[in-house]
């Protein structure tokens, strides 16, 4: 027998799949492929999942197939892996390497009925070569519902229109000890219905509650105690909204819950208490499917006349509150509207209409586009949008309406927010002195006033790069040492300068940080230049906002004087400096909103002023 010595540099090239020494060699990888189906188990009952694998022998990259021939199960798909393994043998000193290259698709797979189904032949793709796999029959049976478990399935009412959300109650009934369970509710295969989570229930009688996946969706059950046909169970039970989509009588597909219940054998007389196999026996667990009940829906369809052109297919019950903060404004300053939406349970799919595509409101304020999608919290839906009135002249804020279907009416209806009286005042005109700092009494109280709230809402790109790492590195040895130290200490400082690459590139709020006083002054430069640019008070208010975002690592939507603040009081920033920076977002938001004048003011002056709050913010900001 040959004795192989090799040192620890060849073992690492060897690892790595490097050069291999002279005298080993490599066995050539020449793979068939093949390809073949599998399952978990041949017999099941409706609704017990099992998991459908197809292998794949010889590629790593196979297309992903399209499954085709399951119209009897429910699918879904579990993800892929691959499947390969490798193996190294050295034989009198010649090196062998073996590979195989495989590749599997797990797949869950629920029969829909009762009967001997087939899992017909898949077609898999690999390298542009079609390969089949072979069929696999099922033998489906049909569960029996026993007194140890009941499930039941109660609809909200028996009647509803296209579009209403109607709430689906889903009881289990348990008598036994189980471990682990699995709900199968086929609705999210229904075209006709959409299926959607409602919020959680309070907790259960036992003050607990469990979490898992029904028909696609999460749900929260809760646990508790009820008494059917005489007995008494322990419950397990959940709610789900269902939406559908078009008219006619359904009855709903039969639910099943599958659950692992203790076989409950025993050790017979004279079997061998050391005997393990009987020993693990006692512990066996058998699965036990119950099935359900099957409810009846009939759906209506919704009446055309008399459909509004804003109706959105909200069907249910519906009413609105709104409600303004502040409501005592200047021209330009923004104004928090909350509109409250209460109706169904399921408010999920509830939107406003646009706000901006509302006449009235649309004429007397300045209404973004955006609108957030809107919370939901005990059974309200909360809409927030800003406002900013355009002339004194505005009074309220009008209506805002909500049209609906009322299936308790049978007609279409308008919930609409009761009107909400403001008080406006003219633009506050910035003169030379309140420019200066120098006013005294009302000036600096409205100055003060300003860090209440004023909303700041330019966004822009940020000007960002990534600065080149600098360094260097000096010897001071004797030729012998460096000789010695200068390749690992080169290998180490290299590392090190690639490593602060990449955690600067990780980090690219730090460098916008480290660069924003050099963008703002570069573009106050080229901004003074231009003395007469009509667009330069927007350029001006963009590159303030665009400082302080990036300078203060804060978020470009709402940039208001009342965060600045609490962001910057911790730094020591001084109460003038605070003053004078709500003071220049207060003329530029009164020059873009308003279209007032700054009398004394001009674009240098601003440009000089922004200037030096910056540097007096770089001094105190770290």
């Amino acid at each position: 027998m040959h004795h192989l010595k090799l040192s620890t540099l060849a073992v690492i090239f060897l690892l790595l799949g490097g050069l291999a020494p002279a005298g080993l060699t490599w066995a050539a990888d020449d793979e068939p492929i093949s390809v073949r189906a599998a399952v978990e188990k041949q017999t099941v009952y409706v609704g017990e999942s099992f998991v459908f694998q197809l292998q794949i022998e010889g590629s790593e990259s196979p297309d992903e197939p399209q499954l085709t021939g399951l119209a009897d199960f429910n699918v879904q798909f579990l993800g892929g892996q691959q499947n390969s393994s490798h193996s190294v043998s050295i034989v009198n000193g010649s090196m062998q390497r073996q590979s195989k290259h495989g590749y599997i698709y797990n797949y869950r797979l629920t029969p829909k009925k009762a009967g001997r189904l087939t899992i017909a032949g898949q077609k898999i793709t690999i390298d542009g070569r079609t390969f089949t796999t072979g069929a696999i029959p099922i033998t489906s049976q049909a569960p029996e519902e026993n007194d140890a478990f009941k499930l039941r399935m109660q609809l909200e009412k028996p009647q509803c229109y296209v579009g209403e959300p109607v709430v689906l109650e889903v009881t289990w009934y348990i008598s036994q000890e189980v471990k682990g369970f699995d709900f199968n509710l086929p609705l999210d295969q229904e075209k006709a219905f959409m299926v959607a989570p409602l919020p959680p229930p309070a907790a259960g009688a036992n003050g607990q509650t469990l979490e898992f996946s029904v028909a696609g969706q999460p749900v929260v059950a809760t646990q508790g105690h009820a008494g059917l046909d005489g007995q008494d169970y322990t419950t397990l039970h959940f709610s789900l909204a269902l939406l559908p989509r078009e008219p006619g009588t359904f009855q709903l597909p039969r639910a099943t819950v599958a659950c692992k219940v203790l076989s409950n054998m025993r050790r017979g007389r004279g079997m061998d208490p050391f005997d393990i196999f009987e020993r693990m026996n006692r512990n066996a667990y058998q699965t036990v499917i119950t099935p359900s009940n099957q409810p009846t829906l009939t759906v209506l369809p919704l009446p055309e006349a008399g459909q509004p052109a804003d109706f959105s297919g909200l069907v249910g019950e519906y009413s609105l509150v709104a409600s303004a903060t502040p409501t005592t404004v200047r021209v330009g300053e923004p104004i928090t509207l909350n509109v409250e939406v209460a109706g169904p349970a399921y408010l999920e799919n509830v939107r406003l209409p646009p706000l901006h595509e509302n006449v009235a409101l649309a004429r007397d304020f300045k209404i973004p586009e955006e609108m957030a999608p809107g919370t939901l919290q005990n059974g309200v839906k909360s809409f927030t949008q800003t406002l900013r009135v355009k002339t004194a002249d505005v009074k309220a804020i009008p209506a805002i309406v909500l049209s609906f279907f009322n299936p308790a009416s049978g007609a279409y209806e308008t919930a609409r927010t009761a009107p909400i009286p403001l008080s406006v005042a003219a633009a506050r005109v910035v003169t030379a002195q309140d420019a200066e700092g120098l006013a005294a009494g009302p000036t600096q109280t409205t100055i003060a006033g300003a860090v209440a709230g004023i909303g700041y809402n330019y966004e822009g790109p940020e000007l960002l790069a990534v600065e080149a790492p600098r360094g260097g590195i000096a010897v001071n040895r004797p030729a012998l040492f460096a000789l010695l130290l200068l390749p690992p200490l080169g290998f180490t400082l290299l590392w090190a300068l690639v490593g602060r690459a990449r955690r600067r590139r990780r980090n690219p709020a730090a460098i916008a940080a480290r660069k924003a006083f050099k963008v703002l002054e570069t573009g106050l430069r080229q901004l003074t230049a231009q003395p007469d640019n009509p667009a330069g008070m927007q350029q001006l208010a963009h590159l303030a906002h665009q400082y302080l975002v990036a300078r203060l690592g804060m978020p470009a939507g709402a940039l208001t004087v009342t965060e600045l603040t609490a962001r910057l009081t911790p730094h020591g920033i001084e109460p003038e400096v605070l003053n004078e920076l709500g003071a220049l977002l207060e003329t530029f938001e009164t020059w873009r909103f308003a279209g007032a004048k700054v009398a004394g003011v001009d674009q240098q002056s601003l440009a000089d002023r922004l200037l030096a709050v910056a540097r007096k913010l770089e001094r105190r900001v770290s």
